[in-house]
């Protein structure tokens, strides 16, 4: 009786044709560059988040338009940036 071939991912990576070597690897240089990009984006909108819901409680707690307009001219978020304009 013939043992069981074991396969494995590195298995079958180690004994692929350089061609097939080098795609795997290029596919797997496209997925991380896919995922920090995806990462960097969802970091990114969470912050805008923040910094609308800063805003709207800002705004919320403002007692009048000019108090809102002369907080917004001081922190410098993009919502306060939008009113200044």
């Amino acid at each position: 009786m013939q043992p069981v071939p074991t396969v494995s991912i590195m298995t079958l990576f180690l004994n692929a044709d350089i061609v097939v070597k080098g795609v795997l690897l290029l596919l797997l240089v496209a997925s991380v560059w896919s995922w920090a990009v995806i990462l960097d984006k969802l970091w990114r909108l969470g912050a805008v988040s923040r910094s609308a819901r800063a805003h709207e409680a800002r705004a919320a707690a403002a007692r009048s338009p000019e108090e809102l307009w002369t907080q917004s001219a001081e922190t410098g978020d993009p919502a306060g940036q939008v009113l200044i304009a």
